[in-house]
């Protein structure tokens, strides 16, 4: 989880998330945003595609493909100052605690971290 600087919900915290650029594929984009955001390095082979996930907000719909990586160990994060403020490493039980949380983060925690991955490797 990150914590924006500015939010497009009024809300706080949320996960790694942004556009393709041009030529990109979805996996391409996941790795490149979770660099940019966190500077945490991953290879397209480390990353595993889970689903998508539509959410609304009142004057678009943004479809968001969702990713899952796995780590030993949390790696050390570096923030790009410009955009988040904090970050924290929480499993999904406790991030679902959270009233703060960007649209949407919950039904991510939910469906695609609670329902499909083992709860012993997050």
């Amino acid at each position: 989880m990150r914590k924006r600087i500015i939010n497009i919900d009024n809300s706080c915290w949320g996960i790694p998330a942004g556009k393709s650029e041009s030529g990109e594929t979805e996996k391409q984009t996941a790795v490149r945003e979770v660099n940019e955001e966190t500077g945490i390095p991953i290879v397209d082979e480390e990353i595993e595609h889970l689903g998508k996930l539509n959410i609304e907000y009142d004057d678009w719909i943004v479809n968001f493909s969702i990713f899952y990586v796995h780590f030993e160990t949390p790696p050390k994060v570096v923030l790009n100052s410009h955009e988040h403020q904090d970050y924290q490493w929480a499993p999904p039980c406790e991030i679902l605690k959270r009233s703060d949380l960007m649209k949407d983060v919950d039904v991510i925690m939910k469906e695609y971290c609670l329902g499909k991955l083992d709860m012993r490797k997050i």
